[in-house]
């Protein structure tokens, strides 16, 4: 089926962009044209599979992170990591400085792969509600573009080439 509608829109396709449809044989307009859509077909499927490998990547990376905080509460308690340097000491002030690098690195990752979406869009705010005092402390470990990004009052979604 799928076969059949690109050799009769690679047939249209043919007949339309041709500027004198006798000067090419007329097998030759609808093969040269399928190819066409067939290539392009290819490539919106091959981006859709890098588009859900991914996300299945960004997923996982934030599960994890997500274990540690049920693990380990004291990583998400916003009373605390919003005073993280007199909340913390020792190795809880380690282990926080730690997470709360790896939850900025997914989310920069997020920005870099022009993910910002209705799916991430709530992650990244959640997380800025929580770690943005960290943040704002460690802005050396991250890219200016990223930083003026995640500054703004409203995070606005990012989305990529080809994306939703």
């Amino acid at each position: 089926m799928t076969f059949g509608v690109i050799f009769i829109g690679g047939y249209l396709f043919a007949l339309i962009a041709s500027p004198n449809p006798q000067s090419t044989p007329d097998i030759a307009q609808p093969i040269i044209a399928n190819v066409v859509a067939i290539i392009v077909a290819a490539f919106a499927i091959f981006k859709i599979a890098l588009d859900f490998q991914a996300y299945k990547e960004l997923d996982s990376n934030y599960m994890e992170i997500t274990k540690e905080g049920i693990t380990y509460p004291f990583l998400r308690d916003k009373s605390k990591t919003s005073n993280y340097k007199q909340a913390f000491d020792g190795d809880q002030k380690l282990s926080y400085e730690s997470y709360a690098y790896m939850v900025w690195n997914i989310c920069e990752t997020i920005y870099d792969r022009k993910k910002v979406n209705k799916t991430w869009l709530p992650v990244i705010k959640a997380e800025k509600e929580l770690h943005f005092n960290w943040l704002e402390d460690n802005k050396q470990k991250f890219k200016e573009e990223f930083l003026h990004f995640i500054m703004q009052n409203e995070i606005p979604l990012r989305h990529g080439w080809l994306s939703e």
